[in-house]
């Protein structure tokens, strides 16, 4: 005479091949989250005197970055003024990469990197 599972063993086999079923879709990819990717209009410059300049920049978060972070993280980054964060605006990836680009031939940042870079070699 055979015996007959009891019923947490069968309960608890099912949600174990369930949860192994899971952990192998996880593991291929299925689950993997995407960066998500914004365009951030900023201002730099002498805003008081008029002389201030709006400049694109191009962000990539966790999926789970809300607009209100992007902002504060805008918001810190060197050279933006006070209240200097203009626009955001969540934007697709291949944007995101055609911004960057852009970016790279800006003369703003570029001069923006390379004075920030000498700072720090006279500071050391």
């Amino acid at each position: 005479m055979t015996r007959k599972p009891s019923l947490c063993y069968t309960v608890y086999s099912e949600v174990k091949n369930a949860l192994n079923k899971i952990l192998s879709i996880k593991n291929k990819g299925a689950f993997h989250l995407k960066q998500k990717h914004w365009k951030v209009v900023l201002r730099y410059g002498h805003v008081g005197k008029g002389k201030c300049l709006t400049v694109p920049r191009y962000l990539e978060t966790k999926p789970h970055k809300s607009i209100i972070e992007v902002r504060d993280i805008a918001n810190k980054m060197p050279g933006v003024k006070n209240y200097g964060v203009l626009e955001i605006k969540q934007i697709s990836k291949k944007e995101y990469k055609a911004g960057k680009e852009k970016n790279k031939n800006n003369f703003y940042l570029q001069k923006l990197f390379t004075h920030k870079k000498q700072r720090r070699g006279c500071a050391a």
